[in-house]
């Protein structure tokens, strides 16, 4: 029977790691082309490099599925970080399906992801682009930190760019800015501290002032070039305090040094408007008639709206008449766009707020579907243990009846033989005594299982869970002896009286035996059941107790014959 299940359990074995073979086999990565492989080594440092090593690439010559996903991912990360627009999502959809249906890719399909998402950006469906960047977080690995970083920036830069700014867009740009310092990488530390700064300066100045202050020192020491946008909102925000001298030499070092690389015309209006607080009307008016023309509406309305005050301060009210009312027009312009533009950004916050609380509500029940299988299990469970416990204390309750009925029967034996002996002419003083002395060991013996089994008897069919779990470890206490040494003492002499000295014969001519051996050997002779000797010598079963008597006699012994041969043989004194 071992022999089977160990045959079993060895075939279950060799299957299950097997299966685990196979399944590590399809889950592992292919070998890609070599000039794939290359392409994604220069995507981080030369974008526009890997972009030709791509363009290189006949797509005839790639031979595998994992080849056309990496060609169609690369390509499309490689033209997002080279800024060529895209005019169609096909490229990424055939590498996103690609490894959605090879799972042992998984930083590729959360880059495949990301850029899904990048795509949707400049196809113009901001929506759809956060939906395809929260997969993208929830795909990514806890230890790909560079893609988790860019996810968590990707996202706080498109809602503060179309829907509003939370707590949950501070919290990922912070987790970003920590990912992107520990991992070295000061290009995207600015970038992202650049954006932590530029969203804190409609919030909370102080804060905007500290992020963007960390984000130029960063650039100043990696990249010059990279210091002027930010530069150019903190002159903002110096000029909105009142403080104009500051935010026009902050203005005037962007237009000396860094215009080429500000992406924006803001930081003239900054500088004009200040040496207009500053009363420099000269000044003032260079610096407009330098500025470049309108990109935007925005510029448009503070183009106005500086030519209007300049004006007013010269007293030209024509001239102020005429700018301040155009300054207006677009200002109502502006207003009506923003105002289509907040309508559009409630419907898409509101649709976010319902899918989050039906994810929430979703993730509620499914831990209530779990915690109610787990209690239903738990139920089951105890109820099959307590009735499994209830069976064991039954069990041991007849045992204990059996056994005591098995002691009164031996008693009323021994009291039987005691009255016919009293009765008895010329009756034997000795053999009454033995009969005493066995009588009143089996009465010792039955009273310690009586008094042990007092407090167990009142043991209801209901009981609390604590009490369960003590009767499962001591149930065998319902029927177990703990037998006095006076009981022994009697036991021995009765044997020894009754069978001519034999327990002293053994203890003399057999030294090895323990009082174990011994106490055996008494109960052996004494004709008691192996029930009762289990008991009394606290074995696990009565098949013990016929064991324990081959051993003794055997190994112990030495001696090949059974308990009854070697007492008949003692009585006729051929052990002699």
């Amino acid at each position: 029977m071992h022999h089977i299940r160990l045959t079993y359990l060895v075939a279950i074995t060799a299957t299950l790691l097997t299966l685990l073979s196979s399944l590590a086999g399809c889950g592992g990565a292919p070998h890609y082309d070599e000039r794939l492989v290359q392409a994604d080594s220069l995507m981080m440092p030369q974008p526009d490099s890997a972009l030709t090593v791509l363009q290189a690439i006949d797509a005839d010559s790639l031979t595998t599925d994992a080849d056309h996903a990496y060609h169609a991912l690369l390509t499309t990360q490689a033209m997002y970080r080279c800024y060529v627009t895209a005019t169609s999502d096909s490229a990424i959809n055939c590498a996103l399906d690609y490894y959605r249906h090879h799972q042992g890719e998984r930083e590729k399909l959360t880059r495949a992801l990301i850029y899904k998402g990048a795509v949707m950006e400049e196809l113009g469906d901001p929506e759809e682009a956060m939906r395809f960047y929260k997969q993208a977080e929830t795909q990514a690995a806890q230890d790909d930190y560079f893609n988790l970083g860019y996810t968590k920036l990707r996202i706080a830069t498109l809602f503060i760019q179309n829907f509003s700014t939370d707590s949950t867009t501070v919290i990922r740009l912070t987790d970003a800015s920590k990912i992107f310092e520990a991992l070295n990488d000061t290009n995207y530390t600015i970038i992202t501290l650049g954006t932590l700064g530029t969203m804190y300066c409609h919030i909370n100045q102080d804060s905007a002032i500290y992020y963007l202050m960390r984000t130029i020192r960063l650039a100043q020491s990696f990249d010059p070039t990279l210091q002027y946008d930010y530069i150019s909102k903190l002159s903002g925000i110096n000029y909105y305090n009142g403080n104009y001298q500051e935010s026009k030499k902050l203005a005037l070092y962007i237009i000396n040094n860094g215009k080429a690389y500000c992406g924006e015309n803001q930081y003239y209006y900054y500088a004009s408007y200040s040496y207009l607080k500053l009363h420099q009307l000269d000044s003032a008016r260079y610096i407009l008639s330098i500025t470049p023309p309108p990109s935007c509406a925005i510029d448009s309305m503070n183009n106005f709206k500086l030519r209007a005050e300049i004006a007013k301060a010269n007293n030209d009210y024509k001239t102020y008449s005429l700018n301040i009312n155009q300054y207006h027009s677009f200002t109502e312009k502006i207003r009506f766009t923003q105002s289509k533009d907040i309508k559009k950004t409630e419907t898409i916050i509101e649709k976010n707020v319902a899918e989050n609380k039906n994810q929430i509500l979703s993730k509620h029940n499914d831990f209530l579907k779990y915690a109610i299988t787990i209690v239903v299990l738990l139920f089951f469970i105890g109820i099959y243990g307590y009735k499994r416990m209830l069976n064991s204390l039954n069990k041991y309750q007849a045992e204990y009846k059996n056994v005591k009925d098995e002691l009164e029967s031996a008693m009323s034996e021994l009291k039987s033989q005691q009255q016919k002996i009293e009765n008895m002419e010329g009756r034997n003083q000795d053999i009454s005594k033995l009969v005493n002395y066995r009588l009143s060991a089996f009465n010792d013996l039955y009273q310690s299982m009586r008094v042990k089994t007092t407090e167990q008897d009142k043991v209801k069919k209901i009981i609390p869970f604590s009490s369960f779990i003590k009767l499962l470890n001591d149930r065998k206490q319902i029927i177990e002896f703990k037998p006095s040494n006076s009981f022994w003492d009697k036991m021995r002499i009765s044997i020894d009286g009754e069978y001519n000295g034999i327990v002293t014969f053994v203890e003399k001519n057999y030294p090895n035996l323990s009082q174990d051996d011994l106490k055996l050997f008494c109960l052996c002779c004494s004709k008691i059941s192996p029930q009762i000797i289990k008991l009394c010598l606290n074995f696990t079963n009565a098949k013990t107790v016929s064991n324990y008597k081959r051993r003794l006699l055997k190994v112990k012994m030495g001696l090949d014959m059974t308990m009854d041969d070697f007492i008949e043989h003692y009585l006729k004194g051929e052990l002699n």
